[in-house]
């Protein structure tokens, strides 16, 4: 569940994975040689993105773009309220490094509310989501409708290249944290309906022009608002799978032929409820990810089926990082799998000159037997504006590139900023 500004927020086909082995990690881990350069503030002061697919890539034979999505809480001076100024999401769109950002353009309308923009692209085309409600604040209503929004650009994020916006989901229907992914021409988005628990998921074949009937891919049990499965979605070529949780765990549903069938839904064994979820897919590979208070884990599906799940950090009371926040997850190439996690230096996560959240990577190049050693992308203690660093959205520009957006918080939560880096190095 969010605060009260954006609350609302099985047929298995193969045999259950195997827990016991998912648990260990590799006993002597690589060092990481990974460089990471300065951090560049991608939006203004009070913003937030409170997801792992914040951040996109495109690229022509001589340019690439990078794309950040997120949501503002402060409209030209004045704070967002339920009769104005409407909460808005807007996208920025940034040179090939991070470190130069052009005119952040609104992609909601501006008399209304919406967050939880997502962002992914596929050749020149830029897609954005977002849900919306009416109101906000103590005029929230659980009851009022939620409806999922979407628009595309078709030029690399063009600031003239915005086509106009369009409701994915039926009137009156009540929607929990759509997710994103493209693949060529095919577009998915994803989302819990809040009235039935049911994982929905709808397609466009032709850029985002238009778009088919949204059709349950698997169900959760979770409530809060409505039910809310906090699923995911990524897609590798004609390949497209969901992830989701309910209050047994986590399930993977995945589908060969652009989502026509479905394989049916798998419970992950040693998966807890009510994780974090995260999706990448690339180079015939997808990858799910979900962070708890005391693990991260993955599990790849590659060549037709699910891999064993991989532990890629564990945390304690008496360990230096105490408490898991968020991830998020990106492949490259055949095996590398590369995690930027957020990591608590105390168990209550506290924000102070002596304590705060770090934001760490940690990758893989065999789909997570082994892993590098984790280093520290952004340290509570370099700055007192991000003493708290979290939600991160990270992608792969090479095998020893990679860019990772994140938010930034002082130790008193206001003033919260999306900044991003650019890691380079062998992994």
């Amino acid at each position: 569940m969010t605060d009260r500004l954006t609350r609302g927020a099985r047929r298995p086909w193969m045999a259950l994975l195997a827990g016991g082995a998912a648990f260990l990690l590799a006993t002597s881990p690589a060092l990481a040689t990974a460089s990471w350069g300065a951090a560049t503030q991608v939006s203004p002061d009070h913003a937030r993105s409170q997801t792992s697919a914040s951040l996109a890539r495109t690229a022509t034979s001589t340019t690439s773009y990078l794309h950040s999505v997120f949501t503002e809480t402060v409209i030209n001076g004045a704070s967002v309220a339920d009769d104005g100024p409407a909460l808005g999401v807007y996208y920025r769109r940034g040179n090939s490094s991070g470190s130069s950002w052009g005119t952040a353009f609104r992609v909601n309308g501006s008399a209304e509310h919406g967050d939880m923009g997502v962002i992914a692209a596929s050749g020149k085309y830029v897609y954005v989501a977002y849900r919306t409600q009416t109101h906000i604040g103590a005029a929230y209503n659980p009851n009022d409708p939620r409806p999922i929004r979407f628009r595309r650009n078709t030029n690399h994020g063009s600031s003239t290249a915005w086509g106009s916006r369009v409701t994915l989901t039926i009137t009156g229907s009540r929607s929990d944290r759509p997710r994103i992914a493209a693949s060529g021409a095919h577009v998915w988005v994803t989302w819990t309906d809040g009235l039935t628990g049911e994982i929905r998921l709808i397609r466009s074949d032709d850029y985002g022009v238009t778009w088919g009937s949204a059709q349950a891919v698997g169900a959760s049990d979770n409530f809060g608002d409505g039910y809310t499965g906090q699923p995911t979605v990524a897609a590798t070529g004609s390949t497209v799978g969901v992830s989701y949780n309910t209050s047994g765990g986590v399930s993977v549903n995945v589908s060969t032929t652009l989502g026509d069938t479905w394989l049916g839904p798998v419970p992950i064994t040693g998966a807890a409820s009510n994780a974090a979820m995260v999706a990448a897919g690339r180079g015939g590979r997808l990858g799910f990810g979900w962070m708890t208070a005391t693990t991260g884990r993955v599990v790849i599906w590659q060549g037709g089926s699910l891999g064993p799940v991989r532990t890629f950090a564990s945390f304690t009371s008496t360990a230096t990082y105490k408490k898991g926040v968020d991830m998020s997850l990106a492949l490259y190439g055949t095996g590398q799998v590369g995690i930027a996690y957020s990591a608590c230096t105390t168990t209550a996560c506290s924000r102070s000159s002596t304590a705060g959240i770090n934001l760490r990577l940690r990758e893989s190049l065999d789909n997570g037997a082994t892993w590098k050693s984790s280093t520290t992308i952004a340290a509570y203690s370099s700055s007192s504006a991000r003493r708290s660093n979290v939600h991160p959205s990270f992608v792969y520009a090479s095998s020893s590139r990679r860019l990772v957006t994140w938010i930034g918080r002082p130790a008193s939560g206001s003033s919260a900023r999306v900044y991003v880096k650019l890691g380079t190095g062998t992994p």
